[in-house]
This record gives C-alpha cells, structure tokens and sequence, in this order.
C-alpha cells in the first residue's frame, strides 16, 4: 500500500511480508504494523502507527506518536524526527547519524538507543526502560524516572541536564570523561536508592568521593579525579555520599542521609563476641554474629558490600550475620529493614552495641 503526494492512507494492518510507503506529502494515520514494515520517506508523515510482532518503521520523514512494542522497531534515519513514541516491553527504536528522537517514553522492557551522530532529546525513561547512548550520540535533556536506566557509553554526548525522578533509578557512565551537564534530583531525600555507575572502573576502598563547594561531586578513583556536577540548588546538608560496589564490581555512587539517628544500633546484639567486629573501612577476616533484639524468629540479614544494604541471606533462624565481604566506608548510611520497621545504621563500630 502507498501514500503518494497528497495521499492520506488511515487505519492500515501491515501483516508479515507486507510494505506500506509513505512518499513526501504523503500521510499515513493508525496504521498497525504486525510484522509489515512501513518506510516514510522524507516529506511524508505518519501518526499513531503501531508497531509489533518483527513489524519496522523505517523513517526518514516525520513520525508522531509511535507505539513500539513485542518485537517492533522504529529506525531513525538522516533528517528524519520522530515525535512522541512510546517504546515498551520488546520494543526497540534506534536514532542513526542526523536523526532525531523527541520526547520518547521508554517503558518497561523497552529500548531506545541514540547511534553515533543521532540525538536522543528530552527522552523519560520509566521503571524497567532503558535509553543507551553510544559513542558519539547525543543525549539532549534526559529524565531518568523511578526504575529506569540510562546508560551513557564511552564517547558518549550529553546536552542539557540529566534528572533523576522518583526512586532507584540509575545513571551508568563508561569511560574515564564525565559529563558536565547539571544532574538533578539525584537522591535529594537521601533514601530513595539513586545510583550513578561508574562501569569502566572497578571498586576499591581506597577510592573516595566527597561532595565540594556548589555540589560539585569529586570522585578519586585510582587517583584520577573526576567530578560531577549536582544540582548547585539542591540541598544535600546532611547527606553522606560513598562509594560501592555492584553484582559486576562497578563503582557505584549512593547517596544515603546520615542525619540523627534515634535508634542507633541497640537493636543488634552481638552474639559472638570473639570474632572480628567492622571498622570504619577495610575488610574483617571473620564473621560477626548479632541476634535481633527483637526475638524475631524470621529475621535473616546481611550487611552486603556490593550495595551497603541489609539483605536475606541463608542462616540460622533469629540471627544475622555480618558478612565478610568488606568494609563499609565512613561516610555511610545503611537501611535496616525490620519487619516492623526501618531502622538505619550509621558505620561505626558495629560489635559495641
């Protein structure tokens, strides 16, 4: 099927095998793409298409509202701009050299990716989304909701700011340049599990971030500093940035509030006391028992290096163990979650108390 020049064709289904062309001044509106492919070319629009099931848009016009999903995909071509699209589970759009994706939302299980030369602009990348940027593409103003990932490759260009929205969502940097944008709302309330990955480098407690003048945050990693710039408004007092470690050994950045604590740590008692208790940093030798001040029958944790939480682990009932794993730097906030309720831990001398 064809839409030539003044052409308009509404509502198509574009089976498997199946082309749809849209010349310039042509239009295409719904049309539905279950393993077809449509190619707009430059001049020619489409809204409201919905790809899936292998179905492609290739497009070197001009693209609306685009529902990319199971296995659809939207290719982005010189000189052409997609507007709006939606990219969730199985979905995929690609932004090539000179191509331009504007305000997409990627959803859960979706991907969208910025190619050398192609611009990613004002894209939101909700809970299980993911945006890549690779070497030489450009992101241009990128939100990074509850959940979602942007992963900046190495080479990577970044214009306008970076916003991290909600909770758990994260940023992860390849490379030894970081980007100079303004980072926004980076775990501004000191619990809501923001990460900025470092995925070139690997964790060592001997590396160090502290948070300067202007929340200007310096990373020495190896004994090259590297800075990232927070938002110069937001206001961290209190706050207690460090470094981590992932499942794959990455620096991570986290950013936990280490304000007052009322609870301090009572609600642990040691239960073995001979074995090694944790320093401000470094590793322990052996394994430092504590029991729930509770009684809690069900409670099994473990402080874990990787990612400076308290998880379940496999032990004896009533008892948590302090594992081996490593130190946990002094700048620290660790979340307890108790059954009954959250209880923080600063890191300090774990087995007085």
């Amino acid at each position: 099927e064809a839409a030539a020049s003044g052409g308009v064709v509404s509502g198509a289904t574009v089976d498997s095998g199946g082309n749809l062309y849209v010349s310039s001044g042509g239009q295409a509106g719904g049309a539905r793409l279950a393993g077809g492919r449509a190619v707009v070319w430059a001049g020619g629009t489409a809204s409201g298409t919905v790809v899936s099931s292998g179905g492609l848009v290739s497009l070197y016009g001009s693209a609306s509202g685009t529902a990319i999903s199971s296995g659809g995909s939207e290719h982005v071509y010189t000189g052409a701009v997609s507007a709006d699209a939606v990219v969730s589970s199985g979905g995929t759009e690609i932004v090539y050299i000179s191509g331009t994706s504007v305000s997409a939302t990627v959803l859960q299980g979706g991907i969208e990716t910025a190619a050398s030369g192609g611009v990613v602009s004002g894209a939101t990348v909700d809970s299980g989304g993911l945006l890549v940027v690779n070497s030489g593409g450009i992101a241009a103003g990128v939100t990074v909701d509850s959940g979602g990932m942007v992963i900046l490759e190495n080479g990577a260009v970044t214009n306008g700011s970076i916003v991290f929205s909600g909770s758990n969502a994260t940023l992860s940097i390849a490379g030894a340049v970081m980007p100079t944008n303004v980072i926004s709302g980076f775990d501004t309330g000191g619990t809501t599990g923001d990460e900025i990955v470092l995925s070139s480098d690997n964790y060592s407690s001997s590396d160090s971030v502290t948070l300067g003048s202007g929340n200007v945050l310096s990373l020495d990693v190896g004994g090259t500093i590297s800075t990232l710039q927070l938002d110069p408004s937001a206001n961290y007092t209190g706050h207690g940035f460090y470094l981590s470690s992932n499942a794959d050994n990455q620096l991570v950045v986290l950013d936990p509030i280490s304000g007052p604590l009322s609870l301090g740590l009572n609600f642990l008692r040691p239960v073995i006391e001979t074995n090694d208790s944790l320093a401000l940093s470094g590793a322990m030798s052996n394994q430092k028992i504590f029991q729930d001040a509770y009684g809690s029958p069900s409670l099994i944790r473990s402080f874990v290096k990787d990612w400076g939480l308290l998880q379940e682990v496999d032990g004896p009932a009533s008892y948590s163990t302090l594992s081996s794993y490593g130190g946990l730097s002094s700048g620290a906030l660790h979340i307890f979650d108790h059954e009954r309720s959250n209880y923080r831990i600063l890191p300090l001398h774990f087995g007085s108390s």
